[in-house]
């Protein structure tokens, strides 16, 4: 079990200079959209909706066709009850090919269904079907 917390405790610090090395990226040119990107995976990572979502919004005005970008915008929508949007971001990024986990729709179906937007959800850390980097890719 410490060998787990070890190993957890430098993934994390991996992903936080991964931010920090995309915030730069950013800083220099924000019209950059993979470190934007980057810099939405990094927060999804760590659990961090509220940090997350704009990211993949930016990715999502940079590109709008880009899939990964709706598909994880909708991820964090979710965590933050806002499932209205949540839900026409997943339906975009499935019409741009994306294939979501299963446990996602039904995660959004069921927030459909209690209408709570009162408070945050627990982040939903699913990653794509297949090789979420050959997708990304493809995108």
């Amino acid at each position: 079990e410490r060998i787990s917390t070890v190993v957890s405790a430098l993934e994390r610090l991996s992903v936080h200079k991964l931010i920090e090395a995309n915030q730069k990226a950013v800083a220099c040119d924000p019209t950059l959209l993979q470190p934007q990107y980057n810099l939405g995976l990094g927060h999804l990572y760590l659990g961090n909706a509220a940090e997350m979502v704009p990211c993949f919004r930016r990715v999502t005005e940079i590109d709008p066709q880009h899939a990964g970008g709706h598909y994880h915008l909708a991820v964090g929508l979710l965590a933050l009850g806002e499932n209205e949007e949540a839900r026409t971001h997943l339906g975009t990024a499935m019409s741009l090919g994306w294939k979501p986990q299963p446990e996602l729709i039904k995660a959004i179906e069921k927030q459909g269904q209690s209408h709570s937007h009162d408070h945050e959800h627990e982040l939903v850390t699913l990653p794509s079907q297949g090789n979420p980097t050959k997708q990304d890719k493809e995108t």
